[in-house]
């Protein structure tokens, strides 16, 4: 996951967020002109007897909860496994706009 910081502000440099688990990806140059830093958001780790949120400022694959089970329908019948969401833990702030790309298919 990712996250675009404004160009003018307050936040504008991947580092200013790195107490918050964002390190420097790549700047960017829009089509006006303006350069932008794209940071990467930490994963937090989760453990197979989750039962809460993980410990830390980022995001995580959340397949335990009772949101993601309200939200994400049916266990699959063929093995029981529930729907994931990416969740955010709690204070993890996001400046501008945040994005999830899947690299691999799953």
């Amino acid at each position: 996951m990712f996250e675009q910081l404004p160009a003018e502000g307050l936040i504008t440099h991947c580092a200013q967020l790195a107490d918050r688990g964002r390190t420097l990806l790549f700047t960017q140059v829009d089509y006006d002109g303006v350069t932008r830093e794209i940071c990467g958001i930490r994963q937090l780790p989760t453990t197979s007897d989750a039962s809460a949120p993980p410990a830390g400022e980022g995001w995580y694959y959340d397949d335990f909860s009772s949101t993601t089970e309200r939200l994400c329908g049916d266990r699959d019948p063929s093995n029981g496994a529930q729907g994931r969401r990416l969740g955010t833990s709690v204070g993890a702030c996001f400046c501008v706009n945040a994005a999830a790309h899947c690299v691999l298919p799953i």
